[in-house]
């Protein structure tokens, strides 16, 4: 439930927080949703862990229209057979899955595959064995490269470690390669990646870093770290979810309490180069009952307000559920009217 709405895992609210009665979700998913993204004619990819969506069976992936109810044109068949943690969608429309999974729509996809615009495989794009073991995050470059971020130790036999670019057909770009700086520990490894304006990628999770500051990576675009990103100390607990401003500037949350030796509960901002900006401060930050909260999730709006979602209880002291948003310089936006939240 959200607001004492009932929703199945999966809600949209209005510019102001409130639940959005318009939206034609149904009763929305049966199981856990673990990630979505807005296509650009502003239908919905979801994907997550549910056998069924409003009522329809929907094998961890579905697609809906602007207004929230399900698209029939997109046409599984199975799906998938194990939970999706990622989806991105490309520019022609297609877009890639990636998680658990073994199978799409019963034909051998270990842990990621493309779709076309009506639901049905690409086999055009074949990732061969694939990763050695799930895959977290996924985004696409604009010279089409696909990124794909995980707990792996390999990619389609060859050593990589969390992180690998795939030419657009699905082959590894054996250029791009991050060497061994990356100990993508379970169950997180690498479960967020951001690309900066000038195309570098910013990647973060519970992976550890043996060339630097734990948890945060920066890559020029030919898989090499950027030795100008200068951590320290860097977060000193993982980091869950990043986004990258206009400006450069980087917004991480996660389950850390310290960045560079700096007390920062759960959600911090960071110059460009990967030191704290002190601009952006929550004070006691995000809490959870009486310990540190976890921020799970959190999204940028063209207005620089920051909305974070995860473990918390309250921001800066001040009672929120599970939800909220944070003005520009990190401080609580009290017109976000969260009053109930998630159970």
């Amino acid at each position: 439930s959200y607001n004492g709405t009932a929703t199945g895992c999966i809600a949209r609210l209005n510019g102001n927080g409130s639940i959005d009665a318009s939206s034609g979700l149904g009763t929305g998913a049966q199981w856990t949703v673990r990630c979505l993204t807005v296509l650009p004619d502003d239908k919905v990819l979801v994907g997550g862990e549910f056998a069924s969506f409003n009522g329809t069976t929907h094998n961890g992936i579905v697609r809906l229209n602007a207004n929230g109810s399900v698209d029939g044109s997109f046409a599984l068949s199975t799906g998938v057979n194990n939970p999706v943690f990622a989806v991105a969608g490309q520019p022609d429309g297609k877009v890639l899955i990636g998680g658990l999974f073994t199978t799409y729509n019963g034909i051998s996809r270990p842990k990621l595959a493309r779709i076309n615009m009506d639901g049905s495989l690409d086999t055009g794009f074949d990732p061969g064995t694939a990763s050695s073991d799930r895959i977290r995050s996924l985004a696409v470059m604009p010279d089409g490269g696909i990124l794909v971020g995980g707990v792996y130790q390999s990619f389609n036999g060859m050593p990589r470690r969390g992180l690998t670019k795939l030419l657009t057909n699905g082959t590894v770009n054996g250029a791009f390669d991050p060497g061994p700086c990356i100990q993508p520990n379970y169950p997180q490894g690498i479960v967020s990646i951001a690309l900066t304006s000038d195309n570098r990628i910013i990647a973060a999770g519970g992976a550890e870093n043996q060339c630097g500051s734990p948890y945060l990576f920066k890559f020029l675009p030919t898989g090499s770290q950027d030795a100008a990103f200068l951590q320290t100390k860097g977060a000193n607990g993982p980091i869950e979810c990043h986004a990258v401003q206009a400006d450069g500037r980087i917004l991480i949350g996660g389950s850390f309490t310290m960045y560079n030796g700096v007390q920062r509960f759960g959600v911090a901002r960071l110059n460009a180069d990967g030191t704290l900006d002190p601009t952006f401060d929550t004070g006691t930050g995000i809490s959870y009952s009486t310990s540190s909260g976890t921020v799970y999730a959190l999204a940028v709006q063209p207005d620089g307000k920051v909305v974070i979602a995860g473990q918390m209880t309250a921001v800066n002291g001040i009672v929120v559920n599970k939800i909220t948003r944070l003005n520009a310089d990190g401080s609580l936006d009290i017109d976000f009217n969260e009053t109930v939240g998630d159970w």
